[in-house]
């Protein structure tokens, strides 16, 4: 089931959306690290909080969107999905596995984001990185991508649209912003994946006021994916069992 899963992506294009999504976010703080040295004058710091700006708020999320309604643009036709139905005796295991391949590539994506802002810092000479810290800070990331992928995918599964869970994670993109900008609505990163991912992935930013990874932080962040993926996923399957009555 994997392996037929994984082949339908052999020759899609959400490999190009892994490789995009983080360029142009990298490309975009790496010019503003540029243009403003005198202002963004701690190095590392400066360069990854810029990188990691617009990419925590948005590219991040939306791009995880693209990639998961990309696993389930083949079954979107109600034949094809009729198909999957009847080839498999627990059809929920298919949304487990085009969540888990989603997962996956949500965690290539932001790897590459890595690769590429490592080489930036490179290139511009930016020194004192602490890769302790930054593979702290990747882990809470990771740990984000669960929970996003079953969410999308649960979009993907009730709206049969390629583009509409696309746009409804642009509009919960906001939450994001809402949870990285005030303590107020911080319990939202147990609701909404999106405001889960970009507080994760803001979390060591200078930007925001919320700290890079630390024991409690990532505890946080563990329990916040796990309680959506959870209600989530356990929401998916009781769909399942209905539809199957």
């Amino acid at each position: 089931m994997f392996h037929s899963e994984a082949l339908k992506l052999k020759r899609s294009w959400v490999w190009i959306i892994c490789l995009i999504i983080p360029l142009l976010s990298v490309t975009l703080g790496a010019l503003n690290f540029a243009r403003n040295q005198e202002q963004l004058d701690s190095g590392w710091i400066s360069l990854s909080s810029q990188a990691g700006l617009f990419y925590a708020l948005i590219f991040f999320s939306v791009g995880s969107a693209i990639i998961l309604s990309t696993i389930w643009r083949p079954d979107l036709n109600k034949s094809n999905w009729n198909g999957v139905l009847c080839c498999y005796q627990h059809p929920w295991l298919v949304f487990a596995i085009k969540a888990l391949i989603g997962a996956a590539l949500i965690i290539l994506m932001h790897l590459i984001f890595l690769i590429l802002t490592l080489a930036t810092a490179w290139l511009l000479g930016v020194k004192d990185i602490d890769l302790g810290a930054l593979a702290a800070d990747s882990l809470v990331v990771f740990i984000a991508a669960f929970p996003l992928a079953v969410f999308q995918s649960l979009l993907s599964f009730l709206l049969r649209s390629y583009s509409w869970p696309i746009g409804m994670c642009l509009v919960l993109c906001v939450a994001g912003f809402a949870v990285v900008s005030s303590d107020s609505v911080g319990f939202l990163i147990y609701l909404l994946p999106q405001a889960l991912a970009a507080y994760a992935i803001a979390a060591p930013s200078a930007a925001f006021a919320i700290g890079s990874a630390s024991t409690h932080l990532i505890s946080q962040c563990f329990g916040a994916a796990l309680i959506q993926v959870i209600a989530y996923f356990g929401f998916t399957i009781a769909l399942f069992k209905l539809r199957q009555r």
